[in-house]
């Protein structure tokens, strides 16, 4: 499904005093706007050190966190993100982003 994004349009104090009661007419529209739809679950590694010092890991899905993203090759803070949503119970997320740039995505659980 395409997506479009308004087109800014200015009409100067001017122009709109010279119309001087009678109509002005603008022409307004919209552009192609490239978007993408980025879903997924997040997932970590858990692991486990038994008592005989063994260490194991299993894959566990990171349950009701924060997804947050970057137009970048590096995460930057938490204050600076341009990408922000939210996993479900299940992990399961997903966000609309702009396309021709990297982006990167991290996932923050909840305390």
């Amino acid at each position: 499904m395409a997506t479009y994004k308004p087109l800014a349009v200015t009409l100067g104090a001017t122009s709109i005093s010279n119309v001087n009661g009678n109509k002005l007419i603008k022409t307004i529209g919209t552009t192609a706007w490239d978007l993408a739809f980025i879903y997924g679950t997040a997932i970590g590694t858990s692991l486990h050190v038994s008592s005989t010092g063994g260490v194991y890991s299993a894959t566990v899905i990171l349950k009701s966190g924060t997804v947050l993203g970057w137009y970048s090759t590096v995460a930057g803070s938490e204050g600076n993100a341009a990408i922000e949503t939210f996993g479900n119970s299940e992990g399961r997320y997903g966000v609309t982003v702009n396309t021709g740039a990297p982006i990167t995505l991290k996932f923050y659980a909840h305390g």
